[in-house]
């Protein structure tokens, strides 16, 4: 299983520390998942930013799925940025197309994660992924922040919210907006009634407005974490893997 301990195989490391943010004001606690790495590499590497991150690391242990993922050459060595949500309330107004919470990633988080870890400074190799409302932010730092986040890997994303009074915003805004060097990665439950109607109208947009290498799916299951496990692994092969992992990624060292 891809989310279970496997021995043998090298471990990331993974810390917690807290990030100053002038943007959001006050600090953030933020998970870091280092990469295991052989001798032999260099280069910066790619990086994934995961939303709600009190979830994904200290109760389901998304450090034993990445260091599957890179062991079995599916993707490349990544970093993980990780921050949290801190509570509902905050989560409310930070993951509803907030500027200033995409500012934060975008200025604060991936630079401060770049002065610990040789991570990319490439949009095409950064992955910004999030769940529901996290799904909605993920999208939406795609479409505010193209030149550093080229990767939204979506999931159950929270299309038909409303941003002020405006429900579906960010899908008429990607549909009157220029074509961005950006890939989307959906996927929705086909027993999430509430999301699919919307889901399905922003999938039209994005064929309809030329995102020919953005994809959308439809899984058997509903709005919650064991299928959230299954997609998001599915996602970062599809978004990072590229086939077979290149020999410029030789496999870490135990």
């Amino acid at each position: 299983m891809d989310w279970e301990a496997r021995p043998g195989i090298a471990q990331g490391v993974v810390c917690e520390r807290k990030v100053a943010s002038a943007h959001l004001g006050g600090s953030r606690r933020v998970w870091l998942y280092e990469p295991p790495l052989s001798a032999g590499q260099s280069g910066r590497i790619p990086v994934l930013v995961l939303l709600d991150c009190e979830h994904w690391q200290p109760q389901l242990g998304l450090a034993r799925l990445l260091d599957n993922l890179i062991a079995d050459r599916r993707i490349p060595p990544v970093a993980a940025v990780l921050p949290e949500a801190v509570d509902e309330t905050t989560r409310w107004t930070d993951l509803t197309c907030r500027p200033e919470y995409v500012a934060f990633l975008a200025e604060e988080l991936l630079p401060w994660a770049a002065g610990l870890l040789p991570v990319t400074d490439d949009p095409g190799r950064t992955v910004v992924a999030g769940q529901s409302l996290g799904g909605l932010t993920a999208a939406y730092a795609a479409l505010a922040a193209p030149h550093r986040f080229g990767n939204a890997l979506v999931q159950s994303g929270s299309f038909w919210w409303p941003v002020g009074p405006d429900a579906e915003w960010l899908t008429r805004t990607l549909a009157t907006t220029p074509r961005l060097p950006v890939r989307f990665r959906l996927s929705f439950g086909e027993q999430e009634w509430v999301a699919l109607p919307a889901a399905r109208r922003l999938r039209d947009t994005l064929e309809a407005a030329g995102y020919q290498d953005s994809s959308y799916r439809e899984f058997n299951g509903g709005h919650d974490y064991l299928c959230w496990r299954t997609e998001l692994a599915d996602g970062l092969v599809e978004l990072l893997g590229d086939g077979a992992v290149p020999d410029r990624y030789p496999p870490p060292e135990r």
